[in-house]
């Protein structure tokens, strides 16, 4: 309506799918239009697959009141015409159109020139087929119509149904509404032949809706024939590939329907895979336009179900194919099956199954997780159906016609371990196997157990497609010794276990293959491998078919192969590389591919063609240019250590890791890549051993730009840098020895985060370099320090002025933090940090030394944590203050008896959250320390309490203190299997809401005390919670 009342737009289309109430629409729009008095004239005339010109002539005539006798279409056209004309404010509504509707053949005054002001009326027209609005009558506004909601149809269902007060009747009806799947035809239908029915009878119309090979409802057929037109009217091309559609799952990939058209050979005059590619696209868009088809995604198609059920009754009836979809199979007669073409058994019951299926004529078999009787003497394998043991299933030479196989991986396993020969027989002529996804499924092609009998070009010698999609724990395709001579296309989608595809012995065999194709296999990191059962020998590797090779959304991928073997592909014209953030280069060996003039590749959030002469220095100028986390590797070397060309190698790097690269003779980051790695965020070096220099800046050229930030240069953006086992580093940055102080300085404006171990902390404690270097180093993490003879040094701390966080992690550090006097004498020196992190120091015995007060150094300490510290005995000195820790958090430290003392207790007044777990000997959490027996301890803003695993607490405090939680929301209790009590005295906690005991959940009971003991009494039976 809103359409309709813009003054620019002169023609108004309505589109949806066969029976979803464009005509019932359409009847609307022409009462309220003309209750609204929008129009002075309204028209309405139905048009139809045979659209009759001059019965439409005479209905628009009639309705505005004058007689056409003539006899020919073009003067009684033009009477129309002159008539038309006088009208000043008129809509017609055309419905029901198929094809372009010639408006003035007929006589309607109309032109699409909106320049033009002698327009006299409005169009509005209704189709299924979008394109017939949109492209050949040119509507300048289309309005699509959908299927009506759940509660839509069951209003609509209601409304003229009239049904009676009977709930089992209403259960039908509302399961036989879903049925109708939306369409106001259908539900219209399903009212007229059921109304005023007897409850068997609506329970029979059930069942036969749900199987749409045995339905035979009057009314519903007679919808389904709406539908039923739409398939007449496809052309002949066209109406195999969409009852295919219906036959392949739910949600469908474009690329499944492809190869399926290409294997069963329903593409006419196509020779290519490109035009194969094109064709299917073109006749989706059509099946789309038609409203047959439905977007799901850019690369996936859905089908309506009452489509569906429509196709699937054409594919059964007239096709010759037989389709169970979440059924028992019923086995036809003899003389049935054996003139089926194609078998799809969808989640279906297969206990009828004959011992033997005689299908000669069959050339597609689809097969997705059917069932039947359990086998005992099955294998894990066969769980699912006694029929994967296919000699069973298929007598011998009976599939001579067999062209395409469609089964899930486990099935397929099964198949190849219980009767290689017999899969060979019964499925020789076999040209396309598609493997879906299973979860247990590891090798298509698996060694036998018998070698001299597993040869894959003597069991499917006909393979030409094969497509692996979605088998998750899929390792590799099978061992060296296989061979696939006739293959033509290879498709592995979302296999994400896979590391690599091929074996070099199995990639010489692939003579024929034309296609090769991977995507989102996210561990894959090269295509071509060498195993230990490979015995390739030759050096070259000949591709002499393929054309198209395309590597998609590969994030892990390096290379396409990293062995030094000479590859020709003297037909590839085609390479497409998009989401290999990692690939730095085909292979190190030759290429040759002489026809090969561009590589489709991501730059950015674009995709373009690009060529730099060969292959490599290809992929090699988009890695350079884009490559953003990089884990630097011997192949790299050239690219890394020599200068290159390129003007700004690695310029968006962001992350870069070098571990184990003895190829790096002094240094890390050479001269010439200083000045490219402006975006450099995170850097780790480590079991560097023959580096001495992290950056090497000796002999820098300075550029234009350079000189403009003088009087200091260096990595602008570098935040965190994490050094660790580099035994002969001598300095972070090597500069010129003659340079003076005018030249200018290399610093790390952002550092903040800096990781170093043992050696590498004693090379910046004992080295010379420019003072205020790490000065905006806040983050320090110190691990790895082996030598049980060293101390920590404190004072090497001084090197950080602004420290706000320490990290000491797997060293072998007997105590962290020094005696009172020492932190006396550094005050001033040493920057208050505001985090402390101990983690897997097993001979740590104290982190502050005794007689350490923390007074004043540390007592702006704000987080707390200490982890699988095995050997420590005591968390803090017992008069220690901690007046602004907000986390403390405690884990693995079984030799702790408590936690802390009553006095350093009642100073943790900040104390937000406290999680303690995993600590064997601890038996309470505060220990009174003083000679004060009764004391109140608050702890102001605590508001969430974790005890896990502490299987020797007894309780918070055993001592008769009064604890105020004032802000404790949450407490969760787990593993203390000795804690009978939160503890003696009175606990106060006023915003308690939950108190959680092994998973068993309860509000607050009086108080803290009682809600523990009510949780104790409640346990079942097994309740480990039991006093002595």
């Amino acid at each position: 309506m809103e359409a309709l009342k813009e003054p620019d737009v002169k023609m108004v289309g309505l589109c949806g799918l066969g029976g979803v109430g464009k005509t019932t629409i359409a009847k609307e729009v022409e009462k309220k239009v003309m209750e609204e008095e929008m129009f002075e004239t309204v028209v309405m005339v139905t048009v139809t697959d045979h659209p009759n010109l001059e019965k439409i002539q005479g209905e628009i005539a009639e309705m505005m009141g004058m007689e056409l006798d003539e006899k020919y279409i073009n003067t009684r056209a033009s009477r129309l015409h002159v008539r038309l004309k006088q009208e000043k404010n008129m809509l017609l509504i055309f419905d029901d159109l198929w094809e372009k509707l010639d408006l003035w053949q007929i006589g309607v005054p109309f032109d699409d020139d909106d320049n033009k002001n002698e327009q006299h009326c409005k169009i509005f027209l209704t189709s299924r087929n979008e394109r017939v609005l949109s492209d050949q009558m040119r509507c300048k506004r289309n309005v699509k119509v959908g299927a009506l909601c759940d509660d839509e149809a069951w209003a609509l269902f209601k409304r003229i149904a009239e049904l009676p007060d009977d709930i089992n009747l209403l259960s039908v009806a509302e399961k036989i509404v879903e049925r109708c799947g939306g369409l106001p035809v259908r539900i219209v239908a399903a009212v007229g032949a059921l109304r005023n029915k007897a409850l068997s009878e609506w329970k029979d119309a059930l069942h036969q809706l749900e199987n749409p090979l045995r339905r035979n409802i009057t009314g519903i057929n007679e919808a389904d024939s709406v539908l039923r037109l739409s398939y007449d009217k496809l052309s002949q091309d066209v109406q195999p590939i969409f009852l295919l559609s219906a036959m392949l799952s739910y949600d469908p990939m474009i690329l499944d329907l492809l190869m399926y058209s290409v294997g069963l050979n329903l593409l006419q005059g196509v020779d290519t895979m490109e035009k194969a590619r094109d064709g299917i696209q073109v006749i989706v868009s059509k099946l789309k336009a038609s409203n047959l088809l439905d977007s799901s995604s850019s690369d996936h198609f859905s089908m309506h179900d009452v489509v569906r059920d429509v196709a699937l009754s054409i594919a059964s009836n007239e096709k010759h194919s037989l389709v169970v979809r979440h059924g028992k199979f019923k086995s036809p007669d003899k003389n049935v099956l054996e003139g089926y073409t194609k078998i799809l058994l969808d989640k279906s019951d297969i206990n009828d199954l004959p011992p033997e299926l005689y299908c000669p004529r069959l050339e597609l078999l689809l097969l997705n997780k059917i069932f039947g009787k359990e086998n005992s003497s099955s294998s894990s394998l066969q769980e699912e159906s006694p029929y994967v043991k296919y000699p069973l299933f298929f007598p011998e030479k009976v599939n001579p016609n067999l062209k395409m196989l469609s089964l899930d991986g486990k099935r397929l396993a099964a198949m190849l371990m219980n009767d290689q020969l017999g899969f060979a027989t019964t499925f020789f002529s076999l040209e396309e196997l598609r493997v879906n996804g299973s979860a247990c499924f590891k090798k298509i092609f698996s060694k036998p157990f018998r070698d001299d009998c597993f040869q894959l070009d003597f069991i499917l010698p006909n393979l030409e497609s094969l497509l692996v999609i979605s088998c998750d724990n899929l390792i590799k395709l099978g061992p060296s010794f296989i061979s696939f001579k006739n293959l033509v296309v290879i498709i592995v989608d979302c296999c994400y276990r896979l590391t690599s595809l091929l074996t070099s012995s199995i990639a010489t065999s692939l003579v024929q293959l034309t296609k090769l194709t991977l995507n989102s296999c996210v561990k894959i990191e090269e295509i071509i491998s060498k195993e230990g059962d490979d015995q390739m020998e030759k050096e070259i590797i000949l591709f002499k078919k393929l054309r198209s090779l395309e590597l998609e959304v590969l994030p892990s991928l390096k290379s396409f192969c990293s062995l030094n073997y000479s590859f020709m592909f003297p037909s590839l014209d085609k390479v497409a590389i998009r989401g290999c953030c990692n690939l730095r280069m085909f292979c190190p060996g030759d290429i040759y591919a002489p026809l090969l003039k561009g590589v489709e590749m991501e730059l950015g959030e674009e995709t373009e063609e690009l060529w730099e002469s060969n292959l490599n220095k290809t992929i090699q100028l988009v890695f350079l240019q884009e490559v953003t986390y990089l884990e630097l590797s011997p192949e790299m070397k050239n690219v890394w250590v020599e200068k290159l060309a390129h003007p700004k190698p690695f310029s968006k790097l962001e992350s870069l890791t070098v571990d184990n690269c003895d190829f790096l003779c002094e240094y890390v980051i050479p001269t010439h890549l200083v000045k490219s790695l402006s975006n450099l965020k995170w850097l780790m070096v480590q079991n560097c051993h023959s580096i001495k220099t992290i950056f090497d800046v000796k002999g820098m050229e300075l550029d234009e730009e350079a000189h403009t930030s003088l009087p200091n240069i260096g990595l602008t953006q570098l935040h965190t840098l994490e050094i660790e086992s580099c035994k002969v580093l001598e300095v972070i940055v090597a500069e010129d020895e003659t340079s003076s102080e005018e030249s200018p300085r290399f610093e790390f404006p952002q550092l903040e985060g800096l990781t170093l171990s043992q050696k590498d902390a004693t090379m910046l404690r004992d080295g010379e370099f420019q003072a205020d270097l790490l000065d905006k180093v806040n983050t320090l993490r110190l691990e790895s320090f082996l030598d049980e003879s060293l101390t920590f040094s404190y004072s090497f701390l001084e090197r950080f002025p602004n420290l706000q966080q320490l990290r000491v992690e797997h060293s072998c550090f007997e105590e962290i933090l020094p005696s009172q006097e020492q932190i006396v004498n550094q005050r001033g020196k040493i920057a208050p940090f505001k985090e402390l992190y101990v983690g897997y120091l097993d001979q740590l015995k104290t982190i502050w030394n005794n007689d350490s007060q923390l007074q004043p150094i540390h007592q702006d300490l704000e987080s707390l944590e200490v982890e699988r510290c095995g050997s420590l005995i005591k968390l803090t000195p017992p008069l220690a203050s901690f007046e602004n820790l907000t986390l403390l958090i405690v884990s693995g430290c079984h030799q702790l008896i408590y936690l802390v003392t009553s006095s350093t207790a009642k100073s943790l007044v900040n104390l937000d959250f406290l999680w303690i777990s995993d600590c064997e000997r601890m038996e309470e959490i505060v220990r009174n320390e003083s000679e004060e027996v009764e004391a109140t301890i608050t702890f102001n803003k605590l508001s969430s309490l974790d005890l896990t695993g502490l299987t020797s607490l007894k309780s918070f405090c055993s001592q008769n203190h009064t604890f105020e939680f004032p802000e404790l929301e949450g407490v969760t209790i787990t593993e203390c299997h000795q804690m009978k009590m939160f503890c003696p005295g009175v606990v106060e906690t006023p915003e308690l809401c939950k108190v959680e005991l092994d998973e068993d959940e309860s509000s607050l009971e009086g108080d803290l005390n009682k809600t523990i003991k009510f949780l104790l009494l409640n346990r079942d039976g097994t309740n480990m919670y039991k006093e002595d």
